[in-house]
């Protein structure tokens, strides 16, 4: 199983590796990892709102967030714990967040609000995580340079007689 993790892992790094540094990168899913809440050592990975202890699992993908300069969201916004745990066991004996919602540390600004969303027509032990990204992006603008015209060396009888024959081409 940790074989597994770490397959998983290895295939989401090369993956990272190929998108260009400048696109916004957002993951998400079912992670099985328990973060914990030691913020200040997983700085700037793991926000000050965690949610639970932290598993093997969880520290891989916090080693895994450092390395590539990732933000785990849901760690990001003060909720009450029913709006943090994204997953309940059969016997809701337990209550934890193991799905995030990770971004690049460089567009966590973006980011307004991640919470979760517990609703009884979702037939699933996982929670709906949910989101608010501001998307609101301007497009470069491209500006189209025009070639100015030197219409001093029409002046010049031979250039503007290359001149005439040219014209005279393209109109035919």
């Amino acid at each position: 199983q940790e074989n597994e993790a770490e397959m998983f892992y290895e295939h989401l790094q090369s993956k990272t590796e190929k998108m260009p540094k400048s696109n916004m990168l957002i993951m998400m899913g079912d992670f099985t990892a328990k973060v914990g809440h030691d913020y200040q050592t997983w700085k700037p990975a793991l926000g000050p709102h965690e949610y639970g202890d932290i598993n093997e699992r969880g520290e891989r993908l916090l080693q895994f967030s450092m390395s590539n300069r990732f933000v785990i969201i849901n760690s990001m916004f003060c909720h009450k714990a029913s709006h943090k745990r994204t997953w309940l066991a059969p016997n809701n004996q337990m209550k934890t967040m193991i799905d995030f919602i990770i971004v690049n540390v460089c567009w966590r600004s973006l980011v307004l609000n991640t919470c979760t969303f517990q609703g009884p027509d979702i037939a699933s032990d996982h929670s709906l995580v949910l989101s608010k990204i501001h998307s609101h992006f301007q497009a470069s603008k491209r500006t189209v340079s025009k070639k100015k015209l030197d219409l001093e060396k029409l002046q010049d009888s031979t250039v503007r007689h290359a001149y005439q024959l040219e014209l005279n081409n393209d109109l035919q």
